[in-house]
């Protein structure tokens, strides 16, 4: 706090609230225009219409969207920028425009007849937030990570059975699924959106000069890089302490964590059909969460507010009996391991002061963005179909209980008096 007190006071605090302006009166007013559609769009597909595959299980059912195309390409409404360059941080809401997608469906049912159809899946309302944490760097700002947080979305998913169009989520009861399988649908057609919206606030800031936006105030511009930097390290050296201190009381604890059946089943004319059934199965390697990057440092009203991008490294997911089938073909083995990691995902803590020397400590959020799969042994053993829906299936049953697992932990670590009685 005391680096954010020094940025805010004086000259300094009130050329800072200077910068906010000529910083973002640029984004306001061209972002609808080609100023900055500079050199970041190099190399990324940002035209495509297509939209990668999804795979989610529904109950019995594995339901799969493939062929998936946009009728039209996402327009991306700025709704609002706040600037706090006091944290190096600012903060935009977007508004995506409604979408319709199509495509093909495959459902694969245990209970029903396997389906192949086509499907319209419609995205509305969807807003983002994005969290942007800058960087200086000699005289010019530069963005070092951003965070998106869908702030509401809706969808719409039909599929064509006979002459009607049948409702997806009509076989999804449980709220929590149903919250999940949203996200995941949002997450994995806006994926255009959100780097486009990445691409142009990179090209934005990269045109900024930090001279410029304190009126070429020198003396406080290096007073201004000091205390910023001062402020990252501050709050770096804050995040790593709670995440060691977390990766210590997992290892002492050595907290059990297991992990609900697998079951995977595809192809179901009894020649073709391929299986893998997985039992008393258990997570291990979680207590190796570890910061990528620097914090994003935000102040929302009377809060700071950290984003804070980490990974687990290496998890381990141990099968304790497993069996695979391919037609009339089955295998039974035990024990084995695999590895896996996650990207892009992150920590929201809220700190309040309450007094000098006295914070209290939130954690607002543990998000999990991507569970990707380590090359292991047993890759060629299992049919790369099959893997596809395991991972999919991870995602679904294991990520929550991870997210779970560890917003509990962190929390009994920012309550003890180490983290609510400091000083920074």
């Amino acid at each position: 706090m005391e680096h954010i007190e020094k940025i805010s006071a004086g000259p300094l605090g009130q050329l800072v609230e200077v910068a906010n302006n000529i910083c973002l009166e640029p984004i306001r007013c061209h972002w609808d225009g080609t100023l900055f559609n500079g050199h970041h769009r190099e190399n990324l597909n940002l035209d495509s219409h297509d939209i990668d595959d999804l795979r989610f299980k529904l109950g019995f059912d594995h339901v799969e969207l493939v062929q998936s195309t946009m009728e039209e390409k996402q327009s991306i409404q700025l709704v609002s920028c706040t600037g706090n360059l006091k944290t190096l941080s600012v903060t935009f809401v977007f508004k995506l425009s409604d979408t319709m997608i199509n495509g093909k469906i495959r459902i694969c049912s245990v209970l029903d007849q396997s389906l192949d159809s086509t499907y319209k899946l419609h995205l509305t309302n969807v807003k983002i937030k994005s969290v942007v944490g800058l960087y200086i760097e000699e005289d010019s700002y530069h963005i070092g990570h951003i965070i998106h947080e869908f702030l509401d979305a809706r969808i719409s998913l039909l599929y064509k059975s006979g002459s009607r169009m049948i409702p997806v989520y009509d076989k999804v009861q449980d709220k929590s699924i149903k919250h999940s399988l949203v996200q995941y649908i949002i997450n994995n057609t806006t994926k255009n959106s959100t780097t486009l919206i990445e691409s142009k606030l990179k090209s934005a800031f990269d045109l900024m000069s930090v001279s410029i936006s304190m009126r070429n105030d020198f003396s406080q511009r290096d007073i201004f890089r000091i205390h910023t930097k001062n402020m990252k390290v501050a709050f770096n050296n804050l995040v790593d302490e709670i995440i060691d201190a977390t990766n210590l009381l997992l290892i002492q604890t050595v907290p059990k964590v297991s992990l609900p059946n697998i079951s995977v089943i595809l192809n179901f004319k009894k020649v073709e059909k391929k299986c893998f059934q997985a039992f008393r199965n258990s997570l291990k390697g979680f207590n190796f969460l570890l910061r990528r990057k620097s914090c994003i440092v935000s102040m929302e009203k009377d809060l700071i507010v950290l984003y804070v991008p980490v990974d687990f490294a290496d998890l381990n997911i141990r099968f304790r009996q497993f069996i695979i089938k391919h037609g009339e073909v089955e295998s039974k083995s035990s024990d084995i391991e695999e590895h896996y990691k996650t990207e892009g995902s992150y920590l929201t803590i809220s700190i309040k002061k309450l007094e000098e020397n006295k914070f209290d400590l939130n954690l607002l959020e543990f998000k999990i963005d991507k569970f990707i799969f380590l090359d292991t042994d047993n890759q060629t053993v299992i049919d790369p179909a099959v893997r596809l829906w395991i991972n999919s299936t991870l995602e679904f049953k294991v990520v929550p209980l991870i997210e779970e697992m560890f917003e509990k932990y962190i929390r009994l670590i920012i309550t003890t008096d180490k983290f609510t009685k400091m000083n920074i």
